[in-house]
């Protein structure tokens, strides 16, 4: 009975905390939601605000040690990479700064404030795959929340189960109590009409002795008188 009763109060408190994780589900989908459509404004306001440009979609170009076409070309920078802007020209180049800290001029035409394309999908795909990974292990915990609650009506079912089983003992005990009660009154009460038959039969044995004490003196009293007359039948006269 007491295993049951554990068993019922940890079902009930895993219960209750995976119905909480289950009751949010719809919020935090709503949430995802709301975060893929606005995720792109979001991510461009704050690299616009920290001065940060990125290379725009097109083929890979050029980053040159000086703002000319005729400046050796440092590297060759890809579409999405992200550059710092240190200074612009006036004159339609930019010096930049890679994420090796390595400085050079590209043309503006190049730069872009906006989130590339490409860099806009891999993060939507990386963020898709994470509101994946947190749908498939809500799943699994509504699917375990599931079989707890079996479990639990189980256990529910069985404690209802010994509680009947209980009440019909507490019931069959009480009774065997009144029918011990029962019993000694009725053995008492024998007890007593026992005593009351030995009572009177030495009451009605004493009244024979007497009786029969009784009719024999008298017999001898009679005997007596009559034999006196017989031995003076004129006395009377």
């Amino acid at each position: 009975m007491q295993t049951t009763n554990q068993r019922w109060s940890m079902m009930s408190h895993f219960l209750r905390q995976s119905w909480v994780t289950l009751k949010r589900l719809p919020a935090l989908l709503a949430m995802a939601g709301i975060g893929l459509c606005l995720f792109p404004n979001v991510l461009d306001a704050v690299e616009a605000s920290g001065n940060m440009s990125y290379v725009a979609d097109s083929v890979d170009i050029s980053m040159r040690s000086g703002p000319e076409v005729n400046y050796r070309i440092i590297r060759m920078l890809k579409s999405g990479m992200k550059l710092r802007v240190l200074e612009k020209n006036g004159n339609g180049w930019s010096r930049v700064r890679d994420e090796n800290d390595k400085d050079g001029w590209i043309l503006d035409r190049y730069l872009t404030d906006k989130v590339p394309a490409s860099l806009r999908v891999a993060e939507l795909e990386q963020t898709m795959e994470s509101l994946r990974v947190e749908r498939d292990a809500l799943e699994k915990k509504f699917n375990e929340v599931r079989q707890s609650n079996q479990i639990l009506n189980q256990d529910r079912a069985e404690l209802e189960r010994l509680r009947s089983l209980m009440q019909n003992t507490l019931k069959v005990d009480n009774e065997n109590k009144q029918l011990k009660i029962k019993f000694e009154q009725m053995n008492n009460e024998l007890m007593h009409a026992l005593d009351e038959k030995r009572l009177l039969e030495r009451q009605s044995d004493t009244s024979f002795f007497v009786s029969g004490a009784t009719v024999l003196g008298l017999g001898m009293l009679a005997g007596f008188i009559l034999a006196k007359k017989r031995r003076n039948p004129y006395s009377s006269l």
